[in-house]
């Protein structure tokens, strides 16, 4: 009766259902730019983090900073490359059968069709990861030579350490308060669900070519930015290996949702209204009408 009153009356707006109506309301920029915002006052330091303790004289956080292989602004950037490789793909595989709408119009809708579903998993998995810095967070492994805490000099080997100040002055206090920030690898996560989810499009939407390496090259390329990018993180001593192997994790569960249940295996069900003159297909990208028997050629069988 208690749970029927909860959900009843005054506080009817604590229904599932009815947040869930109110936030579909809400417009993808309003939604996008909230994410935006906690995007950068968590790498901004705006946002109160708990002081992590540490060991003195920890050998896995006296290493010395060598500056980003993957800056942030080129692990950004690369999220948006796979608009370009979506309707480059589209544009060259893809033909319209009607004549209303171009085929440079007609691939570039399906494309951003694909893309936006791929960068709501880009913000979900980057909010998720920028979360789990504040609440679980760790220290880099440059964590000494970047904060220089005031107790290293005179602190015993092994001693923990709960209270403690940064003494770099050279650096900004966002950069210095960053140090605590290593759990998860946000750049591990970007680009792991970046490579899984072109190469899962590349398996679904391009058709097979007389040569059997070529979409398993462009796959591998994919695999290998995200490895390249995940392993620099441990070269560059920005990571530790659990930050990267639990980054990257995320990345691939985000990816399979995306795939798996945001765009459905990259099918044709739900993108007849991209093209309202020709048919939907099953799978793989729409047929080219032969111009000289009118016969139906696929392009893809997959």
């Amino acid at each position: 009766m208690a749970m029927n009153f909860f959900f009843t009356g005054p506080y009817r707006a604590f229904r599932l259902d009815l947040i869930k109506e109110k936030i579909n309301r809400i417009s993808p920029i309003k939604k996008s730019f909230a994410v935006a915002v906690w995007f950068l006052a968590v790498e901004s330091g705006w946002f109160p983090h708990k002081q992590r303790e540490f060991q003195c004289k920890d050998s896995t956080l006296s290493l010395k900073y060598q500056g980003d292989t993957v800056s942030t602004i080129v692990l950004i950037l690369s999220t948006f490359m796979p608009l370009f490789l979506l309707w480059l793909a589209e544009s060259i595989l893809a033909k319209p059968a009607g004549t209303k709408l171009s085929r440079t119009r007609i691939s570039l809708k399906r494309a951003f069709h694909w893309f936006k579903k791929y960068y709501v998993c880009v913000i979900m998995s980057l909010a998720l990861v920028e979360a789990l810095k504040v609440i679980v967070g760790g220290l880099r492994p440059h964590f000494f030579d970047t904060c220089r805490p005031n107790v290293l000099d005179y602190c015993n080997e092994g001693q923990l350490i709960q209270r403690y100040y940064c003494t770099n002055k050279d650096d900004s206090r966002a950069f210095v308060r960053d140090t605590q920030k290593s759990f998860p690898s946000g750049h591990s996560t970007l680009s792991f669900l970046e490579a899984i989810f072109l190469a899962w499009y590349l398996q679904k939407r391009i058709p097979k070519f007389k040569s059997l390496f070529f979409i398993p090259l462009l796959q591998t390329l994919c695999l290998c930015w995200a490895f390249f990018c995940s392993l620099s993180r441990i070269t560059d001593h920005r990571h530790h290996w659990y930050d990267v192997l639990v980054g990257s994790i995320i990345g691939i569960l985000f990816a399979i949702f995306c795939c798996k249940v945001s765009c459905k295996s990259f099918t044709n069900s739900n993108m007849s209204s991209l093209n309202p003159e020709s048919p939907p297909l099953q799978k793989g990208i729409s047929s080219r009408t032969s111009l000289r028997n009118g016969e139906d050629t696929s392009l893809n069988t997959v």
